[in-house]
């Protein structure tokens, strides 16, 4: 088998360097802070104000039929 090639020197991070940097393994992802904040679902406001935004199964046929 031939040698693989270096990878030559890029003006940009590789996805894989950007994966294990400190500032991506530490980030916190905002949809774990949503889901931990909206527990509860129906009893919690929250939650009702975060679903009103999204299309759902429960709303798509309201959306569609209103274009």
């Amino acid at each position: 088998m031939a040698e693989e090639p270096q990878t030559p020197d890029v003006p940009v991070p590789l996805l894989n360097d950007l994966m294990i940097h400190p500032d991506y393994l530490g980030a916190v992802d905002p949809r774990n802070q949503t889901a931990a904040a909206t527990i509860g679902q129906r009893k919690n406001a929250l939650w009702a104000a975060v679903r009103k935004l999204r299309f759902t199964a429960s709303n798509f046929g309201h959306i569609l039929s209103s274009v």
